[in-house]
């Protein structure tokens, strides 16, 4: 079940999880950044696996400009782009220029 909602006076029109004020940009950017699902978890602990993956079906069908992530190496970088759930921007074939 997708719980990304878009509320006008929630979050200015971003896509949250329902229930929450936690946008999909920010657990976009917690994965970009190399954190885990059990790392998003431990840190919104009212959260659920779903909800992640919720967050990223919802950015795979919509995805925006405006999610900008700087990812600190290139280690990461791979291990994050090329793990299909994970490719966040449609660039597994474009790695190579970081």
């Amino acid at each position: 079940m997708n719980k990304i909602q878009i509320h006008p006076d929630i979050c200015n029109e971003k896509p949250t999880i329902a229930g929450t004020r936690i946008t999909v940009q920010t657990i976009m950017e917690f994965l970009g950044t190399g954190d885990s699902i059990s790392d998003i978890l431990e840190e919104y602990p009212n959260l659920t696996e779903d909800d992640i993956y919720d967050c990223l079906q919802h950015f795979e069908h919509h995805p925006q400009p405006l999610f900008f992530v700087r990812l600190p190496c290139r280690t990461q970088v791979n291990k994050i782009l090329l793990q299909p759930k994970f490719d966040f921007f449609g660039v597994n074939d474009r790695v190579g220029m970081f």
